[in-house]
């Protein structure tokens, strides 16, 4: 009867929590891009009553650029 050694390791495996965390965020991802997409909406609408901070806007840049991300 053949020895049973190991032939090989292998590398790069994801722990079991770091599998349930990415699972955890694929199984969220449509609601966090519903929620990136009204923020988007409050921003437009923000925008159409009153100027935008410069903080205002570096914010809605980066949520339209997770929403492009996400959607291309």
């Amino acid at each position: 009867m053949p020895s049973q050694s190991k032939v090989a390791k292998i590398c790069g495996m994801e722990s079991l929590e770091e599998m349930t965390a990415n699972a955890n965020l694929i199984a969220t991802a449509p609601e966090m891009l519903e929620a990136l997409q009204s923020v988007n909406r409050y921003f437009i609408d923000l925008q159409n009553k009153c100027a935008l901070a410069n903080s205002d806007e570096r914010a809605w840049q980066k949520v339209s650029k997770a929403i492009k991300k996400a959607t291309e």
